[in-house]
């Protein structure tokens, strides 16, 4: 059993979020996976998190209030979790649960880029993700 770790900026009935449900109720006992969801911010539709929770998925709530304290506090969970796969979903998360996973030698990280338009996006923002896109 491959165990999975999902990180993922908030849990609100939208696009990635969507995603991310339809995915683990399809993937989980299909494919013998253990799946759990870190959560970083804390504005979430506590119906939709019921759905998540009705499946079985372990869900957490990072407490942290800026971003450095959010990698430090990932890097701790990931470490002790020792996931197979982290897989990342939206900028916020695929930058902080990159530098975490990668700081806790997790071997497989998926980014979830579900859409990218530069022309809408900080071109910094954009740098730093090509940066880390090679790490």
């Amino acid at each position: 059993m491959k165990k999975v770790i999902h990180i993922i900026n908030n849990l609100q009935p939208s696009g990635a979020e969507q995603m991310l449900f339809r995915l683990i109720s399809n993937f989980e006992e299909r494919y013998d996976l253990r799946t759990e969801i870190i959560v970083l911010r804390n504005n979430n539709d506590e119906e939709f998190v019921k759905e998540f929770t009705n499946l079985g998925i372990k869900i957490s709530f990072l407490e942290a209030t800026n971003s450095l304290m959010r990698i430090q506090k990932l890097n701790k969970i990931l470490r002790l979790a020792k996931p197979d796969i982290v897989q990342t979903w939206m900028y916020e998360a695929d930058i902080i649960g990159g530098i975490a996973a990668k700081l806790a030698n997790i071997k497989t990280i998926i980014w979830n880029v579900r859409s990218v338009r530069p022309a809408y996006h900080n071109l910094t923002y954009l740098k730093a993700v090509g940066l880390l896109s090679w790490i």
